[in-house]
């Protein structure tokens, strides 16, 4: 696909953490962050592609190669696990399969049933079915940055799906390992499952026969979880890179997840999680616009928005000096002590990267983000009117994160008494953000869809504001 490499430039030159522990091209590529000062994707430098290459990626004009699976554990048997995790302390009834695997996407694990569905509100993102045999896998304990520690694998074939959810910044991803025997699967499986005794940093948290969930390390506000499923002449690997700031990962649906994997993969009925609705205060998945209801999806010769990594989450920022200026700095628009702002980042999918001969700009890019105010609607309507104030400013000029001198002009689109819109007009260049704004109750929504050729009227702007505020709660 196009994007991907476009996407791991991105997403590599803006966190430079991500240089620090080899992942797979999937988890690279989601680990951009949305306070992007502006929000134009270009490509990095020579440094990066080298890089993405030591990370295992193959880089071509094309796209990148799909990529080898995730990071892996160290290659021994698995020991007990610690009394810690009551769910781990023995294995499951799990047993051989005696019913034929499934295949193709059928033996995906569906958003359902993934690691606390009704926490995550799992999205499950295009299969990538038969993307060639074996690879070479890094960092097979923790995060190596040296990529020292390699294995491979040795199937014929492997199929992948990435999830992206919205409690944190990253996707996992499931990679399904076909072989041409039992035995060759169960050779690979006896490296890759996990083993505490060599791997320190890896803990036991679910066990089933030829199965297992772990943690592999943890490192400030990120940690690794896994899971695999030896079936037959198959192997379900999952891999989970998260991040998030406000708490840490529970494993207590780890053993149930493990079993539900299990049976996905070997052909048996997948009993549903009970838990159905998520934590109190959770916003919904409802609350997001859909990719297809975000406009302008063929500017810069787009086919359309695609997501960007997972749900991220920030402290909203303090109210900037230069309001103008901060129409594309995301968080830092609707601003208020002690509320979050959650963000979902999209980015175009031209034929070709870069859009544009001669040009490193790589496509258009959109952010959609929520506030749900702990104060109330009072407090969001402080907010809310605190950020309309840019609705009466006709522009500006200030220097871009690349130091450029930019002269800005603001066109207001729709205004009604919970919402408005306008254009910003930014030269040289030109380029191009439609900012639109919504209130509802305690929340704030708002998008800002950022490119260099396109649309830029402002006539549909009143139907768009009305659909955010729809989806709001």
């Amino acid at each position: 696909m196009p994007e991907n490499f476009a996407s791991l430039l991105e997403a590599l030159n803006d966190q430079g953490r991500a240089l620090a522990k080899p992942a797979p091209a999937a988890a690279i590529e989601t680990r951009g962050r949305s306070r992007r000062r502006k929000h134009r994707f270009t490509a990095a430098g020579s440094a990066v592609a080298v890089c993405a290459l030591a990370a295992g990626v193959a880089l071509s004009a094309g796209g990148a190669a799909r990529h080898p699976a995730p990071t892996m554990p160290a290659p021994t048997p698995p020991s007990a696990p610690t009394s810690a995790s009551a769910s781990a302390s023995a294995p499951a009834s799990h047993t051989a399969t005696t019913t034929a695997n499934r295949t193709g996407v059928a033996a995906f694990l569906q958003s359902s049933e993934l690691p606390q569905p009704a926490l995550f509100q799992w999205n499950a993102g295009e299969a990538h079915l038969g993307t060639g045999a074996g690879g070479t896998l890094p960092a097979t304990c923790g995060f190596d940055p040296t990529l020292k520690n390699m294995q491979k694998v040795h199937s014929q074939q492997q199929d992948e799906r990435d999830y992206t959810s919205v409690a944190d910044e990253s996707s996992s991803t499931e990679t399904i390992y076909h072989y041409g025997s039992a035995a060759a699967a169960r050779a690979d499986y006896d490296l890759l499952k996990p083993n505490p005794a060599t791997c320190s940093s890896a803990h036991v948290t679910a066990t089933i026969t030829d199965g297992a969930a772990w943690q592999d390390a943890a490192s400030g506000t990120t940690s690794l979880h896994k899971m695999i499923v030896l079936s037959g002449s198959d192997i379900a690997y999952w891999f989970y890179d998260y991040e998030n700031s406000a708490k840490p990962y529970d494993t207590s649906d780890d053993q149930a997840a493990l079993q539900r994997m299990a049976d996905r993969l070997g052909g048996r009925a997948v009993v549903p999680d009970p838990v159905a609705a998520p934590p109190a205060g959770t916003l919904p998945a409802s609350a997001w616009l859909d990719p297809s209801q975000i406009p302008f999806g063929t500017a810069d010769r787009s086919h359309g928005w695609v997501p960007f990594g997972g749900q991220q989450e920030a402290p909203s920022g303090q109210k900037p000096a230069n309001l103008c200026a901060a129409i594309q700095d995301g968080e830092d628009l609707v601003t208020q002590d002690g509320a979050d702002v959650l963000t979902r980042s999209y980015h175009g999918s031209p034929s070709t990267t870069p859009v544009y001969p001669g040009s490193n700009y790589l496509y258009s890019g959109a952010d959609e983000h929520i506030v749900s105010f702990p104060g109330g609607a009072g407090q969001a309507q402080a907010a809310f009117a605190s950020a309309r104030v840019v609705t009466m400013l006709h522009g500006c000029q200030f220097k871009d994160g690349s130091g450029e001198q930019t002269r800005r002009t603001i066109t207001v689109g729709a205004e009604t008494d919970t919402g408005f819109s306008l254009l910003a007009t930014d030269t040289p260049g030109p380029s191009y953000e439609h900012l639109y704004c919504v209130i509802k109750g305690s929340h704030v929504a708002w998008m800002v869809i950022g490119f260099e050729q396109g649309d830029t009227s402002t006539g549909g702007d009143a139907a768009i504001l009305a659909t955010m505020a729809a989806r709001l709660p």
